[in-house]
């Protein structure tokens, strides 16, 4: 079997392909990336350069590669080729590449965070007040500080600042609908009020202070069943994740899928990730993703392997309750990240700029 995963130079991307190399399955892996530098595509049995996806190259790029391979399934490895992916997702099919992605409806509604926090709160499920920048001080008038800023369709925390006086609101009052603001959502674990919370509360040694957030990863058949929930409490550090607890709460899991079937039911297939804070109102749900994530690898090494799962659904076809099997977790583990290296020869990585193709690998360093 053949498996293409875009974006390889990605932390997603990276943590699909040690999700297919911890499946078991027999899988070759092709990885795709912009750049002969960097570490995913000396990880793939063979690898591809691609245009930026916002060329008018990247889609026969893709399909080439996808003919020439005799590619099965295509994992997305970044937000940003989300869009382009689902408009393409009939022609991959009329290849016999199935692909795990959603409509492009279910894409779009997302990806804008503007527009998910509106389809979420008119459906009545717990959401942040989002507004777009330009009216922030409507939003301040409403919620008061903190108040946090991030670009409308932006991932990680990239771009992203907090507010916490009135005359830094107008650094964003030029700004139309290039960054959206939303209530800055106080853990409770703090025990503080909103108007109780400092810039020291806000940032620790420079950075967003990103703790306490959940992480909710839904996995969604391609007839809007649900196979499998992992939920987790990580501790961010620039929008990465470094510490990881999984939990269980029956209630906390039957809201989150109800927020992804309503994804599924305008096309989601596949991963779904819905990310919240427990407040002193109870939940509160400020970003949703319809991809995988960082630590995608981390649940496959738990026994929750999304990847083999979508494997097993959409190109082997096997029943719900066989390909649920591969979502069963075992509970006790915790995870901590931390940053490695994977070496790769220069002939090699200059090679690969000048063939635009690679079967080298790279040597990965690992405590």
């Amino acid at each position: 079997m053949q498996a293409l995963i875009t974006g390889v130079g990605s932390g997603v991307g990276q943590s699909v392909i040690k999700s297919l190399r911890m499946s078991g399955l027999d899988i070759q892996i092709v990885g795709v990336d912009m750049t002969p530098f960097n570490a995913g595509l000396y990880a793939c049995d063979k690898g591809y350069l691609v245009p930026r996806a916002d060329s008018p190259e990247y889609g026969e790029r893709l399909l080439q590669i996808i003919d020439k391979e005799k590619i099965d399934i295509l994992f997305p490895g970044t937000d940003t080729e989300l869009p382009y992916l689902a408009d393409m997702k009939d022609t991959f099919e009329q290849l016999g590449c199935k692909s795990v992605i959603g409509s492009a409806e279910s894409i779009r509604v997302v990806r804008n965070k503007m527009e998910c926090a509106a389809f979420f709160r008119e459906r009545g499920f717990p959401f942040v007040p989002t507004v777009y920048v330009r009216d922030i001080k409507l939003l301040h008038d409403r919620i008061g500080f903190p108040i946090i800023v991030k670009p409308t369709g932006g991932s990680g925390s990239s771009g992203v600042s907090v507010i916490t006086k009135l005359e830094e609101l107008g650094v964003f009052e030029e700004e139309q609908e290039e960054f959206i603001a939303q209530q800055f959502l106080v853990p409770q674990s703090w025990n503080k009020r909103p108007e109780e919370v400092t810039l020291h509360d806000i940032y620790k040694g420079g950075l967003l202070n990103q703790q306490d957030e959940i992480s909710i990863q839904i996995v969604l058949g391609r007839n809007a069943e649900v196979l499998g929930v992992f939920m987790s409490k990580n501790e961010l550090k620039a929008g990465f994740p470094m510490k990881v607890v999984p939990f269980r709460d029956d209630d906390l899991e039957d809201l989150g899928v109800k927020m992804a079937l309503v994804l599924a039911h305008i096309g989601l297939v596949g991963p779904c990730n819905l990310q919240c804070r427990m407040t002193e109102d109870g939940p509160v749900f400020f970003e949703i993703n319809t991809r995988f994530t960082g630590i995608t690898g981390m649940r496959a090494a738990m026994g929750f392997n999304e990847c083999e799962a979508m494997v097993k659904r959409l190109v082997l076809e096997e029943d719900e309750q066989t390909v649920r099997k591969s979502l069963q977790y075992e509970d006790g583990w915790l995870c901590a990240r931390y940053v490695t290296e994977v070496m790769m020869r220069k002939a090699d990585v200059e090679q690969l700029g000048i063939s635009g193709e690679t079967e080298a690998k790279g040597k990965a360093l690992s405590l």
